[in-house]
C-alpha cells in the first residue's frame, strides 16, 4: 500500500486581520496631511428596529467633523430583513497624526453622528450619537448599542457601533540624506564622474539606526541600514563583497537601469533651506 504524504500543517496567527468592505471618504483629520501613523476601523454591523418599519430600504452615512464631502455610507445587517446580500460594515480610516494630535481632534468633535438615509432619495429617517469617542486608544475601543432617533425625537431602533484603531505602522526608522552629496553628483565640474567610475558605491548610510515607536517615541531595537549611491554595477558589487564577508554568495543581479546608459544621472533637487548640515571635503 502507498503511504499518503501528509501536508505540512501552517500554524495559523492569533492576530485577526481587519478587513474592510467600505471606501473611507476621507483621512483622519480632514484635509490633514501628514505621514500614515494606523488606521481608525469604524463598524456597524447590525441595525435593529424596535418599530414596525414602514419606510424603504436604507443605508448609513458617517461624516466626520470638517468634513466636506458626502461621507462614508455603510450597509449594515438589517434586522427586519429575512435575507440580505449587499452587506457592508466596516471602514478603516488613516490617520495621518500623532496620538495626541488625534485626541484632541476627537476632544473638539465630541460625538459621532451617524444618519440613517434612504437610499432612493437620501431623506433622513433617524440618527444615532456616538458619544465618549475622545476615550478611543490603541489599548481602548469603543463599541455598544446606541439609539435611533427619529427627526421628532421618537426611538426608532438601535445601531451597533465599534470603533478601534489599528495598528498598521508600528515603527519607523529615520534616516537623512546629504543634499550637498546629492547636489555634487549632478555637477558636471565636480568629482561625480570619479565616484561613478570606482568600484562601489558611495555609503550614505552604513551602520544599526534605532527603530522608534510612532505612538509612544521610544526605542524598540536597532536595524542595520545600508544607503548607497551609485551605478547598478557598484551596487551589484557591494552586494557580493557583503556576501562574502557573511559567508553566502549572491546570484541576484540588478536589471540595468535607463539613467545606467548616460555618462551621467540626471536630476533636479531644490533645496529651500539647509542646517546642521556638513560640507564634503
Amino acid at each position: 500500500m502507498k503511504s499518503k504524504k501528509l501536508k505540512p500543517v501552517t500554524p495559523r496567527s492569533s492576530k485577526k486581520k481587519v478587513s474592510s468592505d467600505v471606501s473611507p471618504s476621507t483621512s483622519l483629520p480632514p484635509l490633514v496631511e501628514g505621514q500614515l501613523r494606523c488606521f481608525l476601523c469604524v463598524t456597524i454591523s447590525q441595525i435593529i428596529w424596535t418599530v414596525q418599519k414602514a419606510f424603504s430600504p436604507t443605508f448609513i452615512r458617517l461624516r466626520w467633523w470638517g468634513e466636506s464631502s458626502d461621507g462614508t455610507h455603510f450597509i449594515p445587517r438589517d434586522g427586519s430583513q429575512l435575507s440580505q446580500k449587499n452587506i457592508k460594515t466596516t471602514a478603516r480610516f488613516p490617520v495621518r497624526c500623532g496620538p495626541k494630535q488625534l485626541t484632541s481632534y476627537l476632544t473638539d468633535m465630541g460625538a459621532l453622528m451617524l444618519e440613517v438615509l434612504t437610499k432612493s432619495d437620501h431623506l433622513p429617517v433617524a440618527r444615532a450619537q456616538v458619544a465618549g469617542i475622545s476615550r478611543l486608544s490603541l489599548s481602548q475601543p469603543i463599541s455598544g448599542f446606541y439609539p435611533l432617533v427619529s427627526p421628532t425625537s421618537e426611538k426608532l431602533g438601535e445601531l451597533q457601533v465599534r470603533r478601534y484603531l489599528n495598528e498598521k505602522l508600528l515603527s519607523l526608522v529615520p534616516h537623512a540624506v546629504d543634499l550637498l552629496f546629492h547636489k555634487s553628483l549632478q555637477n558636471e565640474n565636480c568629482f561625480s564622474n570619479l565616484l561613478l567610475q570606482a568600484q562601489f558605491p558611495v555609503l550614505g548610510v552604513d551602520c544599526y539606526m534605532p527603530v522608534i515607536d510612532v505612538f509612544s517615541g521610544r526605542c524598540k531595537g536597532n536595524l542595520r541600514v545600508v544607503l548607497a549611491m551609485g551605478r547598478s554595477e557598484q551596487i551589484v558589487s557591494l552586494q557580493r563583497a557583503r556576501d562574502e564577508e557573511n559567508g553566502s554568495l549572491s546570484h541576484l543581479t540588478r536589471p540595468v537601469h535607463l539613467l545606467d546608459l548616460q555618462p551621467q544621472s540626471h536630476s533636479k533637487v531644490r533645496v529651500s533651506s539647509i542646517s546642521c548640515l556638513q560640507a564634503l571635503q
